[in-house]
């Protein structure tokens, strides 16, 4: 299913990356929590499974955007079939997944004002404390 990713055409001189390589990076990557391209670059760095999967090498957080960017619709694709391979040999139970609504207008969010309320709001206020007798 490789042969629809395509390598990073940046033009500056940089080393490329087998597509391989990336996608298994990223694929590893999401699975294990780390979303962000400077984290995944961080991980070539510090986590040993993902040196490994990189074969020691480093890729940068730009030339990791770009492979995602480039490759989405075959990524998201490949991310997929993993899951179902998972489930089909029983490796992880798949239940609901949930999206950020961070961006999607439909979804209304309470301000973080509403979620703690104000001393004013909370309704008592603590007893004054008792002093105690000395000596």
């Amino acid at each position: 299913p490789t042969e629809h990713f395509g390598v990073n055409h940046r033009g500056t001189g940089s080393e490329q990356y087998p597509p391989t390589m990336m996608l298994a990076l990223l694929i590893y990557c999401y699975v294990t929590g780390r979303f962000g391209s400077r984290a995944i670059e961080a991980a070539t760095h510090s986590d040993v499974a993902v040196r490994y999967l990189c074969a020691n090498h480093h890729p940068d957080h730009a030339s990791i955007c770009a492979f995602r960017a480039a490759n989405k619709a075959a990524f998201d694709a490949a991310f997929v079939s993993v899951l179902e391979l998972a489930q089909h040999l029983k490796l992880t139970k798949l239940g609901t997944v949930s999206v950020d609504g961070k961006n999607r207008p439909d979804i209304k969010r309470s301000p973080s004002c509403c979620r703690s309320p104000s001393r004013p709001r909370r309704g008592r206020r603590r007893a004054p404390r008792k002093k105690w007798p000395t000596g």
